[in-house]
């Protein structure tokens, strides 16, 4: 959904999508230790130290992306970043496909 749409629909909408698109980061950052175990991790004190280091790296790699926005600019990026991602969007789909699974289930 463009934000061109979201500015022509009405005030609720608008409100759902912007709440959407900021906090649906955070759910998944609050719920990672939880996450961490229904991958098999055994043990509570591993799962709250994996989700730390994840949060971590995450910290990390904010500061990484701010640096190059400053220093390459936003179209390289985003445009290295597609290039990127399509390829794993490919590999999750064809892994789905052959039940071997992938994040969003089967598909």
């Amino acid at each position: 959904m463009s934000y061109s749409c979201v500015l022509q629909c009405n005030r609720s909408v608008r409100v759902h999508v912007l709440f959407s698109q900021t906090f649906r980061r955070f759910t998944c950052r609050y719920y990672s230790a939880t996450i961490i175990k229904m991958s098999g991790v055994k043990s509570d004190d591993a799962a709250v130290w994996l989700s730390a280091v994840t949060a971590a790296v995450n910290f990390a790699f904010t500061f990484l992306g701010l640096y190059l926005v400053e220093r390459i600019g936003r179209r390289p990026l985003t445009i290295g970043s597609l290039v990127g991602e399509s390829p794993g969007v490919r590999l999750c789909r064809d892994a789905n496909g052959r039940g071997l699974g992938c994040a969003g289930g089967s598909g």
